[in-house]
């Protein structure tokens, strides 16, 4: 599998570097391949994808990414919970910003949440998830990329089982339409990550690779939590996935001091060949 990272190694509330230096800092570490997040760019007031002429900043990215020879293979859209901001226009924008975005850098899958509010049955949280995707899922299809739908860490946030992504990608009925699996979101909810990738299949197009303690959600490397690695890389094999191994394990570096994070950036590197090789 790519061993792929998201940008966001380099961009937090106390250190936003520019996004070129990102990918160059990341390039640096070994990575050859990255995810575009969104959803880190769609906070900050001043940020250029939030701006008018954002196409301008992504057409930066995609040159710096062409200079180096580096791909992004994988993006994360914004995110929000649409059954509690129902008219919340401004946010429906950037989720379709992020899918127009994410095709101006050729990226097959962008990973959506799904949305759910406590007291729904699911049979009903598919059903408004399909009414509320389907324009989602023409764009996509428009754009020639997908919408990869990932499992969340709380069952009033989304859906923690595979079988339920399962049933959502199947409703929706398009190949652009598959399953983002999160490996810290699965520990958190206490489910079993073999039998959830059985039963998604070869519906998963994405993974978010992360470790945690299994009680909060860490976003750290894996070895760093207590996440069976063994178990995890035997059913990804299992499941025939032939798609990216794409860290969303930004903690690693974020949290060290800016001295060392070039070195924790080239670790995360370096476990990702340790477990997934890179080709």
């Amino acid at each position: 599998m790519q061993v792929v990272t998201s940008i966001n190694c380099f961009y937090d509330a106390a250190f936003r570097a520019p996004v070129e230096e990102q990918i160059t800092r990341l390039y640096d570490a070994g990575f050859r391949a990255l995810d575009m997040n969104f959803w880190d760019w769609c906070h900050d007031p001043q940020s250029p994808f939030v701006a008018e002429g954002w196409q301008d900043w992504m057409g930066r990215i995609a040159d710096t990414a062409a200079r180096l020879n580096i791909k992004f293979v994988q993006a994360h859209a914004h995110v929000y919970n649409f059954y509690r901001e129902p008219d919340a226009l401004d946010k429906y924008e950037l989720l379709r910003r992020s899918l127009e975005g994410a095709a101006m850098l050729n990226i097959p899958w962008v990973v959506f949440h799904p949305s759910r509010m406590p007291e729904m049955s699911e049979d009903e949280t598919i059903k408004g998830n399909v009414e509320y995707f389907k324009p989602f899922v023409k764009l996509a299809e428009e754009l020639h990329t997908g919408i990869a739908l990932e499992n969340m860490s709380r069952e009033d946030h989304g859906f923690i089982y595979g079988r339920q992504l399962a049933r959502l990608i199947d409703e929706l009925d398009s190949p652009a339409v598959g399953a983002c699996w999160d490996t810290g979101h699965a520990h958190l909810a206490g489910v079993n990550q073999t039998e959830n990738l059985r039963a998604l299949g070869g519906r998963l197009k994405a993974l978010h690779v992360q470790d945690s303690d299994g009680r909060t959600d860490q976003h750290t490397a894996p070895f760093f939590g207590t996440i069976d690695w063994d178990e995890m890389m035997g059913a990804l094999k299992e499941i025939g996935y032939p798609g990216p191994f794409t860290f969303e394990a930004h903690n690693i570096v974020r949290r060290v001091p800016e001295s060392c994070r070039a070195t924790a950036a080239k670790l995360l590197y370096e476990i990702g060949v340790a477990l997934a090789g890179d080709r």
